[in-house]
């Protein structure tokens, strides 16, 4: 039987398509709109959404096996794919960005994603992968890839889409992102200094630190010090304090 390859889209910023080739025990399980997990560059491991399947060999070129097929039935229909293609057309962007946007962070099992125990009862039984697995997340948010490093050959992305089904286990893309509200500091005089005298002893005091004396006046010609002005918060300053005394 001929050989099989799978064209495939990646959750990455990317335009085209990449091939893998399928090993014989998924030749008659492989279909489009399944998930299959696939290794890009060296190390990272992602779901891939595979679009077309072919029996057409790159030219030219080596292709990495697929590692498993996450979907018994596909999760993508042929007219959400065609959405994606006129979305990434119209939008400009890439049919990666589409996918990962498209898709809800449970689907998106990669070597990067955050992971960990939902603490909720098991509705049904467990299998010992299962058990194995959930025993090696613990208590603690941790990431695919240090999961996969700890339990090698036995991590099953399989079995880890099983307990995410389960509501055992939440994927979750960026799990410590949070709103940071924009800040701004502001300086003002020490409550102390309410006058011109009192300011005039300060500068004296200053005069043998110069740069934190040209700092001061700097800081007063910004703000516009001046006395009758000053519980008022504005107004014009009786005196330039533009030229340093010597």
């Amino acid at each position: 039987m001929p050989e099989l390859f799978a064209e495939v889209i990646l959750p990455l910023s990317l335009h085209d398509v990449f091939t893998y080739r399928v090993p014989p025990s998924f030749e008659n399980r492989i279909q489009p709109g399944q998930r299959v997990v696939v290794q890009f560059g060296q190390k990272k491991i992602y779901a891939a959404l595979v679009v077309s399947v072919t029996q057409q060999k790159p030219a030219n070129i080596e292709t990495k096996e697929i590692q498993q097929i996450l979907d018994e039935q596909p999760v993508i229909f042929p007219q959400n794919l065609e959405l994606w293609k006129w979305m990434a057309k119209y939008y400009c962007s890439t049919l990666g960005d589409v996918f990962r946007a498209a898709l809800p962070s449970g689907l998106k099992m990669e070597s990067q994603s955050k992971i960990f125990v939902t603490g909720f009862e098991p509705g049904e039984p467990v299998s010992e992968k299962e058990e194995t697995l959930l025993r090696q997340i613990g208590q603690e948010i941790t990431s695919v890839a240090e999961v996969q490093k700890k339990l090698g050959n036995s991590f099953s992305y399989s079995v880890l889409k099983s307990l995410v089904g389960k509501n055992l286990v939440a994927v979750e893309e960026k799990v410590s992102a949070r709103y940071q509200p924009k800040t701004e500091t502001y300086l003002k005089l020490h409550p102390e200094i309410d006058t011109n005298e009192q300011l005039e002893v300060k500068l004296q005091e200053l005069k043998k630190t110069k740069k934190q004396q040209a700092l001061l006046y700097h800081f007063l010609n910004k703000t516009n010090f001046s006395e009758p002005n000053r519980k008022k918060a504005g107004g014009a300053h009786p005196r330039n304090y533009g030229q340093r005394e010597n």
